[in-house]
């Protein structure tokens, strides 16, 4: 039995050059949209992704099998990558329908692989040039190309800790205003496994509540002793000055 089409999305193929850290157009010639499709053996079982160039040469840009075990990252709505045996693959989508039909591809091959029964092929979304990225888009994709697969991690959690430190921005301020720190608002949702970010923020905020109170008596400190310094000075002028009248005082005639 011949292969059959689970699903067929467009998008540019990338390959990440491990040694120079960066994304490159895979295939020759300039960077274009390609048809990538994932195809079915029934016989065997298994599966591969083919992309070829929506271009009069159809060059093939990706041949790749798909094997059991492969981690699939969506490592944005329209950027997804996943390592193979030799390289890392990546893949910028058109549209986000494109990159959700061809990861809900990927998702019923892996899940036919691990020996579970497959899903039927998504239905294939229709495209045409009013379909490609927006500008917006276009500038997240640019990033990704830049940014190599384990920085991927990373410029997630730095979102997520500037999410934190929004909020505990937002917390400093109001307790500013009260003069405390604020009851977390997490304890009334910790229940619904809502509010860990706002027990994160809270906690955060109390710690940094608790130095800028010691930063703030270290300051106080400092000023009284300043003041308690200069206080000491002007008294010391003073007997200086009255000891000096009082000699000539005593040394006039």
């Amino acid at each position: 039995m011949s292969e059959s089409v689970v699903c067929s999305s467009r998008a540019t193929v990338m390959l990440y050059d491990d040694s120079n850290k960066r994304w490159l157009p895979a295939g020759t010639g300039p960077q274009a949209f390609s048809r990538v499709q994932i195809y079915h053996n029934p016989t065997a079982n298994s599966f591969r992704v083919v992309g070829r160039k929506m271009q009069p040469d159809q060059q093939v840009v990706i041949n790749c099998a798909i094997v059991r075990g492969v981690k699939y990252n969506q490592a944005t709505p329209n950027f997804h990558q996943w390592r193979d045996a030799r390289q890392v693959w990546g893949l910028n989508f058109g549209s986000k329908e494109d990159a959700a039909q061809f990861a809900a591809g990927m998702a019923s091959a892996l899940e036919a692989l691990e020996g579970g029964v497959p899903s039927g092929p998504p239905i294939p979304s229709s495209w045409s040039a009013q379909n490609g990225p927006s500008p917006e888009e276009l500038e997240q994709q640019k990033r990704q190309q830049s940014c190599p697969p384990e920085h991927m991690e990373r410029e997630r959690r730095v979102s997520n800790a500037a999410i934190a430190g929004a909020k505990l921005k937002k917390v400093s301020k109001q307790e500013e205003v009260s003069g405390g720190p604020l009851v977390p608002k997490a304890e009334s949702s910790r229940s619904t496994g809502g509010g860990f970010m706002e027990e994160m923020s809270a906690m955060l905020a109390r710690r940094t509540y608790a130095e800028t109170l010691g930063e703030e008596q270290h300051n106080l400190a400092k000023e009284l002793l300043e003041e308690v310094r200069k206080e000491l000075q002007k008294v010391k002028e003073e007997i200086i000055e009255a000891f000096v009248q009082e000699l000539r005082k005593r040394g006039s005639p």
